[in-house]
């Protein structure tokens, strides 16, 4: 190997990461308002927490009323149904040559209806929701950009995140580990439309990225206590984002116990994976003890 390849295969890396950002701010400029998938739900769940001070609730609290009258097109998915409002789809619309989409949100009034994201913690939306009190009077279409390039970005920074950990604390990994996973959103190009989009994934990605530093970190023996806290903080703040840090969770824990196991047993190891848990646990656990006390579900 010359002593260049290494400075050569982080420049790809860097330029890789660099496409994605471009793509994924371009498909979120060019993608129409509400045409990413159950992007109804997730605003009204965001404006419903910034107007009220509470989340929505399942089966009770329905989307926002402003999606009804919503001045533009609708796409096929989007609620209120377009069989059922003759409401013009974006081509249409345009070759009708109508003009620019004008009006702002108003404040939350539930439509009687349901939303069906109403299930998830409320950790995103409340992040989101400074951004949509700062921009609900730029206008529709501006004001879904900055929401939704937010979204982008937490996506964005798990990327980079869980690109630098494998290649910095995984040892041995591939010479091209980093442009490979760099390069994955061009191998698997759903990664656009489910993260250039508003939806509580996004942040789901950059939190379990941070978790997967801070398991590689303890895993590898660097600053045992300190990336144990940091593990259970990331599984925490996961669990109040959605409930597939559940098995996540479950997961990390089966994967400590393997190297506790295969590493001789050292009782500084329990502890510090008993540290991890104890701190995503008093990080996250309210939020399943309140559904599962209302609902009689974990999940709500």
């Amino acid at each position: 190997m010359s002593t260049d390849e290494p400075r050569i295969v982080r420049l790809i890396t860097g330029l890789l990461l660099a496409a994605v950002a471009f793509v994924g701010v371009a498909h979120v400029a060019f993608l129409p308002p509400w045409e990413g998938f159950d992007e109804t739900a997730h605003w009204s769940y965001i404006q419903e927490l910034s107007d009220t001070g509470h989340a929505p609730r399942y089966g009770v609290d329905g989307l926002s009323a402003d999606i009804a009258v919503y001045p533009g097109p609708m796409a096929y998915g989007a609620a209120p149904p377009f069989e059922q409002t003759g409401r013009p789809t974006y081509r249409s619309y345009r070759l009708a040559g109508a003009g620019p989409i004008i009006g702002t949100p108003s404040r939350y009034v539930g439509d009687g209806g349901r939303n069906w994201q109403a299930q998830h913690p409320p950790l995103y939306y409340a992040l989101m929701a400074p951004l949509y009190r700062a921009s609900h009077a730029l206008g529709w279409v501006d004001h879904l950009l900055v929401l939704r390039l937010a979204s982008f970005a937490m996506a964005f920074a798990g990327l980079v995140i869980g690109v630098w950990a494998t290649v910095r604390f995984a040892a041995p990994v591939g010479r091209w580990t980093g442009p490979i996973m760099a390069g994955w959103p061009f191998l698997f190009p759903q990664f656009f439309p489910e993260f250039a989009r508003l939806g509580n994934d996004s942040l789901c990605l950059l939190l379990a990225s941070c978790a997967w530093a801070m398991l590689l970190r303890l895993l590898g023996g660097q600053g045992r206590w300190a990336s144990a806290a940091g593990l259970g903080v990331s599984l925490g703040l996961g669990l109040l984002t959605k409930a597939f840090f559940l098995p996540i969770g479950a997961g990390v824990a089966a994967m400590l116990a393997a190297h506790w196991w295969m590493t001789g047993r050292k009782p500084a190891m329990l502890a510090q994976a008993a540290l991890a848990g104890g701190v995503a646990l008093a990080l996250g656990a309210w939020w399943y003890v309140s559904k599962h006390l209302q609902t009689g579900d974990l999940t709500g």
